[in-house]
């Protein structure tokens, strides 16, 4: 279970620094300046919401 948690930790780290998500991701934090350059905010939310569910998942319960 702790090497898992490593995985997800390194997993997250790739993907809001290192993908085209995770700029998506960090972006739509200012709408007004994803929207006017394309980027769907609902989308990127709705993918950024399905994201943190399964991590969530992954530690079960409390």
């Amino acid at each position: 279970m702790t090497y898992l948690s490593i995985l997800a930790v390194v997993f997250t780290f790739y993907l809001l620094k290192r993908t085209a998500l995770g700029y998506h991701i960090r972006a739509v934090g200012e709408k007004e300046t994803a929207d006017s350059v394309g980027i769907s905010v609902v989308r990127t939310q709705a993918i950024a919401l399905v994201i943190s569910g399964v991590m969530s998942d992954w530690a079960g319960p409390s």
